[in-house]
């Protein structure tokens, strides 16, 4: 007969607790109320619930088995009404700063264009190839000293080897340039005045 009373009393305070579990909000049944309110309804009935299993437990209505059994049932509903207004409050969450848009865009950029370059070694296959085809270019002819016949740097005004002036004199005939030891005129072709190098 103990017993029986006590599965009866047992069976009462679990109604108790978990009617405010299975009762709809009257919220959730207004037009334009948030999506949320009816979760965080269900958030607060589950730890009002929590809270009188504890006091029923401490009071001694309940066995340590059935308080093990229910506190395990009220914490994964209530987890998993929180994993549901995380999700929710995720969709909702604000868009990025712009610099955090940008930062992603550059990183995509970077992944595609990671993605459809070509093999390195074949870009450098190519150039190496063109360098071979492009045509030598011809060097420059080098100046010398008329005197020592050392190389010059190509504009000097004097040897830096013997000290002889390099500064170019005019053709009589047609006023063109030309250096010391040089016979005739590249221009008009006329024989040149021999200067004597010193």
């Amino acid at each position: 007969m103990i017993y029986v009373a006590a599965i009866f009393i047992i069976a009462i305070v679990g109604f108790v607790v978990a009617y405010p579990l299975w009762k709809k909000s009257p919220t959730s049944k207004v037009a334009g109320s948030a999506p949320n309110e009816e979760l965080l309804a269900q958030k607060e009935a589950t730890y009002a619930a929590l809270k009188e299993l504890e006091f029923d437990y401490a009071l001694g209505n309940l066995t340590p088995q059935d308080h093990a059994e229910l506190e395990i049932k009220y914490k994964d509903k209530a987890v998993s009404i929180l994993k549901q207004l995380d999700a929710r409050e995720s969709k909702r969450a604000k868009p990025h700063s712009a610099v955090d848009e940008i930062e992603a865009e550059v990183l995509r950029l970077r992944n595609s264009a990671r993605k459809s370059q070509p093999d390195r070694k074949a870009i450098e296959d190519e150039i190496l190839k063109l360098r071979q085809k492009r045509p030598a270019v011809p060097a420059k002819a080098k100046e010398t000293c008329p005197k020592c016949h050392s190389e010059i740097t190509q504009g000097a005004k004097f040897c830096p080897y013997c000290g002889s002036s390099l500064e170019p004199m005019v053709c009589p005939k047609c006023s063109a340039n030309y250096r010391q030891g040089e016979k005739f005129c590249a221009q008009c072709g006329t024989a040149l005045p021999e200067v004597k190098i010193k």
